[in-house]
């Protein structure tokens, strides 16, 4: 992964916190390697009730396809983002372009938890 990273120019990368030590690993060989210093950010995730983060291996319930603009709106709340209210009734690549153009990493909370889907 730090290979193609150096190869493909990558100089951010956001994860999900759970993350947080495999990019101090990736961070050691990066200066190991000499090569150029990539940005890390670790974000919140998004967790049940028990805290367990939302995934296939938690057994997490799959995003529901016909409600993708919803459910991005709702990502997009709980990272702390706050998406215009135009964009309650837009399509998912308007929401996402939207989304791009107004990114603000300190916007983000620390934590969220029970971050359901609906």
């Amino acid at each position: 992964v730090t290979v193609d990273d150096e190869q493909m120019g990558i100089t951010h990368i956001v994860r999900g916190r759970d993350l947080l030590t495999e990019s101090a690993k990736q961070l050691l060989l990066i200066d190991a390697l000499g090569f150029r210093s990539i940005n890390y950010s670790h974000i919140p995730l998004a967790t049940n009730q028990l805290g367990q983060k939302l995934s296939k291996q938690n057994l997490a319930p799959p995003l529901d396809t016909h409600k993708v603009s919803q459910q991005l709106l709702k990502a997009l709340s709980d990272l702390g983002q706050r998406p215009d209210k135009k964009l309650q009734t837009a399509n998912k690549n308007d929401i996402l372009q939207e989304a791009i153009s107004n990114w603000s990493l300190a916007s983000v909370p620390n934590t969220f938890l029970n971050s359901h889907s609906s």
